[in-house]
């Protein structure tokens, strides 16, 4: 019975993993969705740490180009949009959507 309930518990802690990945090494992301309830049965595994993003920049990749003359001159909301798109990945969607934005 131990064995199977810890099979069961690292299969939780290896959904957390999988979704930590699919979600660009955003913790907070998946804890955001855990909390809104759109991941389930996925706990933050003891000791958890991962190898990828200790190795990566600390900002990410950013396609900004800043092209603004003059801090004086403000922006126009919306000059400058970034997205993620995360997939595919199983999200429980009941039509079967595979992709997240973000």
């Amino acid at each position: 019975r131990g064995s199977v309930a810890e099979s069961q518990q690292q299969a939780k802690f290896d959904k957390y993993r999988f979704y930590h990945e699919a979600l660009i090494h955003s913790d907070s992301t998946v804890k955001a969705l855990i909390e809104n309830g759109l991941v389930a049965d996925a706990p933050w595994p003891p000791g958890f740490s991962c190898a990828t993003f200790s190795h990566a920049g600390p900002s990410g990749a950013h396609f900004r180009r800043n092209t603004i003359a003059s801090p004086a001159v403000p922006l126009p909301p919306f000059y400058h949009v970034e997205m993620g798109l995360w997939g595919p990945m199983d999200v429980g969607d009941h039509n079967g959507f595979r992709y997240m934005f973000g």
